[in-house]
């Protein structure tokens, strides 16, 4: 059996829509879309519309030219700007007026006369630029000036930052003080990185009020705090001066702006709402020669609710919306369905069954499918014919849908172009797939309700963009197939397979285009045309209603879709966000609670920096709105490190300070405070864009609002089932949202790391910990690197408890013993090898072999810095504290175990305790030990427990003096012991005071 495809083609090269600008641009090829345009019946009606403010100047003039995706509305404003830029006369734009005079003779009288003389300056907006409202327009303006070589002399703020660093950086170093251009490229580097000045040029020259803001931030930086004053204003003023400017006068009528895709600036808010309302008002209102043609996929009304009610209110107030309708749509269809009605397939299996067409026709004209087409026959022609194995109740759907609910990716145009179609349920995919006829021989028509699968997205209850009776609607048909599913439950026939969810769906589609939902419709619409089908149908209703999945409204004689059980869960979450008493008071806290959960850790770890030497730097993590940033800020992160310093577990070396900022102004607060980071540990992150969050957690707060635990109010079971997946989807819900953007903001690679003053640490860093790994290399430029399982540990507290075996036994040695010794018998975990040989001998090399008895090795303990090694920089500077100290001098233990805890050094209490207990067994009877600087009380250091005493208390005030013990002394003592008979020494003693 042959397929529809067999006889008709589409023809894909239509998908090369029309590029409003580059066309525009390109002479020839603009010249001959003039000549060959027949405007339809929407067009033209627009297309007046719009024209009405050429004799009407106190018109509105900013107007939104409104309609779905496909229907030309590009085309329309290529042929505006035409028209607009040339007089009527101009041979170049006669065949547009001879196919005018030929659709509407009287129209294109007026049109002609309207535009007899003097041209527009026509102004085509870059839609792609994804920039904000007011610096596209500017550029268009500016570029359509340069475009017709037309000076008028009026300078913008773009210009004058231009002119500045071109003057600059001509003077160069033959400035009277200073080199002005170079100073500037330094203050771009500290506050930009990345940025150079070339690109920052370029972005001016492009009226990119991103880099006008750079240009301020380095001008200031550069000047001492002195801001850039420039004479020109914003894009208002300067389109005042520029369409009253003498030489625009001379040559231009009026200035036209086209911004096509308008609705992606709406649904971005891409604009400064003072800005967006004036430039409605004082320009496009107030001044008469000015036009502004925005195009919009949807109504105004669509995009309202991304606004507040008063900003709705204001723009709605100021626009003119020009609703871009269906009439004529189905020349444009025709153009890209093209059906061979002299095939051999048409002749023979459709010409002689053509006569359904004569019973589709008169439904369509007491329906009013096609309003706009009169002739029957034309229906019967342009529409089952030409456009073929489209049901007539399914085109009229498709139009309505497109305009209703569609999107750039479900319209009529995607649904028919092969380029962009050919998804599941579109036209494309229908006649690929579907055989001429059906069972019984009657011809194949895409029906209403398969337009559900094409739609089947825009269908969902999880559209966020479907208006409320749109919603309600929605949920009615979840709600029938929720009732359905439990009546079929036990039959054999699959559910998926009921042909009663055809009836549903196209009940559901009926009630979006506002087609009455009567039996025969329903009929009609399911392409029933003998009795027997339209008695099945009857049937299923009849089962529907019998089963609550539809509801039979006696007076009108039409169904409905079953009512949703309980409220709709976004009208829930929308009571919840508009009631600001059940808002969190701090929604930072809010935030970091729902988006991090138990995962959010209080330390970000330098991983990359302690790798090498097996360290635990830390930092504590703070988030931050940028309006809190300031001195008392610092001041509170000053507090809070100076406090943790003596509790190890919980101490850190400095604070990574995340800025929140939800947009532009926010981002630009930020930056500015940058300067003001007062400490050398502290770093801060700056996003490069915004990171909006609030409007997410509150819907998040919402939907934990109403589930269990907490309920705030009985929902029903079919209301929490939907609430749980709008809260928790993985693809789409709002918690993954929320906690993404939190991923975003914590990875930092989206954002400029600065440090003190300002300065720039790294930009857009690749891996979450590379800013504590740059800050560690900043502050701890006298690192221990010796690599081992734990002497670099800042946070680890074994030491202090004594579970730290090894360490109690090398401290022992160095304190206890006879003499500093290694048993090589030992196990490499015993401190004698963990702590003597791989730190202070190997690593330090504060110990000199002496002798050996067998398997034990003797040691000397070395405290010239001179001979020490530089990779235990802290037992080095306590050698070397030591031996620059006065006899009689006291060296304040405390202090130094204070500094050695903080840069530039970064140890803990492991490698002091060694440190401590090699000194003391090395200096011997020449070290007295006080325990403060008054040196009235001895106190012996003998065992770990005392050294962990000191270590462990931030307020010790032990002091060491260094006593000099001379060679006579020695000799005496020697002396001494002989006389008294003392045992002889054995290898390597020496005799000590005490001893004596």
């Amino acid at each position: 059996m042959p397929k529809i495809s067999d006889i008709v083609k589409l023809k894909s090269g239509y998908a090369n829509f029309v590029e409003l600008k580059s066309d525009f641009e390109e002479i020839q090829k603009n010249a001959g879309r003039m000549a060959m345009y027949r405007p339809t019946k929407a067009h033209r009606v627009a297309f007046e519309r719009i024209c009405r403010g050429l004799y009407q100047p106190n018109d509105k003039k900013f107007y939104l030219l409104s309609g779905s995706y496909g229907t030309g509305k590009s085309h329309l404003c290529l042929m505006t700007a035409n028209v607009l830029s040339r007089s009527s006369g101009d041979p170049e734009i006669a065949g547009f007026y001879e196919n005018y005079v030929k659709l509407d003779p009287e129209k294109a009288k007026l049109l002609n006369n309207i535009r007899k003389d003097g041209q527009y300056l026509v102004a085509i907006c870059d839609y792609h630029s994804g920039r904000h409202f007011e610096d596209v327009v500017m550029k268009a303006v500016f570029e359509a000036c340069e475009a017709k070589a037309l000076n008028t002399g009026v300078e913008t703020e773009f210009d004058e930052a231009e002119r500045k660093l071109a003057e600059w950086e001509q003077k160069g170093e033959k400035g009277d003080i200073r080199n002005f251009y170079q100073d500037f490229i330094k203050a771009l580097e500290s506050g930009a990185p990345g940025l150079t000045v070339d690109q920052l040029r370029a972005g001016l020259k492009n009226y990119d009020s991103n880099m006008l803001e750079q240009f301020r931030t380095a001008f200031k930086a550069m000047m001492g705090g002195v801001d850039f004053q420039a004479q020109a204003g914003n894009l208002i003023p300067i389109l005042k001066k520029l369409v009253k400017n003498q030489a625009f006068k001379e040559r231009f009528k009026g200035l036209a702006i086209f911004f096509d895709e308008f609705q992606y600036t709406l649904e971005n808010r891409a604009y400064a709402k003072n800005v967006l309302h004036g430039f409605m008002e004082t320009i496009c209102k107030n001044e008469t020669n000015v036009l502004f043609i925005g195009c919009i996929h949807k109504d105004f009304e669509s995009y309202a609710d991304r606004f507040s009610k008063d900003d709705a209110a204001v723009m709605s107030a100021r626009i003119n919306q020009v609703d871009l309708l269906n009439e004529g749509i189905e020349e444009i269809i025709g153009a890209i369905v093209e059906t061979d009605k002299k095939s051999n397939v048409w002749n023979k299996e459709i010409a002689p069954k053509t006569g359904v067409f004569d019973q589709l026709v008169p439904p369509c004209k007491s329906l009013d499918l096609f309003p706009w087409i009169e002739d029957v026959n034309r229906i019967r022609e342009r529409v089952l014919e030409d456009i073929y194995g489209v049901h007539p109740m399914a085109l009229s759907c498709l139009l309505n849908l497109s305009s209703e609910i569609g999107s750039d990716a479900r319209s009529t145009f995607t649904f028919f172009s092969g380029d962009v179609g050919g998804e599941k349920g579109s036209y494309a995919d229908f006649i690929e797939n579907a055989e001429v006829t059906v069972a019984g021989g009657k011809l194949n028509l895409y029906t209403v309700d398969q337009l559900f699968t094409f739609f089947k997205k825009e269908l969902s209850q999880k559209n966020p963009e479907l208006r409320e009776l749109q919603r309600q609607f929605v949920n009615g048909f979840y709600a029938s197939m929720d009732a359905l599913r439990k009546a079929v439950e036990g039959e054999l026939l699959g559910f998926q397979e009921d042909e009663r969810i055809q009836v549903l769906r196209t009940i559901l589609i009926y009630q979006l285009c506002q087609i009455p939902t009567s039996l025969e419709n329903i009929q009609f619409g399911l392409y029933c045309l003998s009795n027997s089908e339209k008695h099945q149908i009857k049937e299923y209703l009849k089962d529907l209603v019998k089963n609550g999945a539809v509801f039979f409204r006696q007076q009108s004689k039409t169904y409905e879709l079953a009512a949703s059980t309980g409220e709709d869960p976004y009208d829930l979450i929308a009571r919840f966000v508009a009631d600001t008493k059940l808002h969190p008071s701090d929604t930072v806290a809010a935030f970091l609670e729902e988006s991090g959960g138990k995962r959010l850790s209080e330390y970000s770890e330098a991983k990359g920096y302690n790798l090498p030497f097996g360290e635990d730097k830390r930092f504590c993590i703070r988030f931050v709105r940028a309006k809190d940033l300031g001195d008392a800020l610092w001041e509170g992160i000053r507090t809070d490190y100076e406090e943790s310093r003596n509790k190890q577990a919980s101490s850190f070396e400095g604070t990574l300070v995340y800025v929140l900022c939800e947009d532009e102004g926010e981002i630009n607060v930020a930056r500015a405070a940058v300067k003001t980071i007062s400490d050398d540990n502290v770093a801060m992150a700056v996003p490069h864009a915004p990171q909006p969050f609030t409007e997410t957690l509150l819907r998040v707060k919402a939907c934990l609002h109403y589930l269990p635990p907490n309920e705030a109010e009985k929902i029903s079971a079919q209301t929490e089932s939907r609430l749980r997946d709008i809260f928790e989807n993985h693809e789409d819900g709002y918690l993954p949202t929320l906690q993404h953007v939190f991923r975003d903001i914590m990875e930092g690679s989206g954002a400029c790391w600065y440090w003190q003053g300002g300065k720039v640490l790294v930009d857009k860093p690749r891996q979450s910990h590379k800013p504590a790994d740059m800050l560690c290399d900043e502050l701890f430029k006298k690192r221990c690197r010796i690599k081992h399982p734990d002497l670099n540990f800042c946070h680890d507290e074994k030491w202090r408890i004594g579970k730290n075996t090894a360490l109690k036994q090398a401290v022992g040695v160095l304190l206890e013993a006879e003499k500093v010794l290694i048993d090589n018998g030992n196990p490499d975990n015993h401190g004698e090898k963990r702590y003597l040989e791989k730190v202070l001998m190997k690593g330090a090399g504060a110990l000199k072999k002496s002798g050996s008895e067998g398997r034990v090795s003797y040691f000397a303990c070395e405290t010239d810095p001179a001979k020490l090694h530089d990779d235990f920089p802290v037992l080095k500077e306590l050698c070397d504290r030591l031996a620059n100290i006065n006899p009689g001098e006291t060296f304040s233990v405390g202090a130094f175990l204070e500094d050695a805890k903080d840069a530039p050094y970064g140890v803990g209490g492991t490698p002091l305790m060694l440190s401590l207990a090699h000194v003391i067994r090395a200096y011997g009877e020449r070290l007295i030990v006080y325990k403060d600087s008054t040196k009235m009380v001895e106190q012996p250091l003998r065992y770990y427990d005392d050294l962990v005493k000191i270590v462990s208390d931030p307020a010790a005030k032990t002091v060491f003096v260094v006593r000099e013990i001379t060679q006579a002394q020695i000799t005496l003592i020697d002396l001494v012991a002989k006389a008294f008979d003392a045992p002889p020494l054995k290898h390597g003693e020496t005799r000590s005071l005490n001893s004596a």
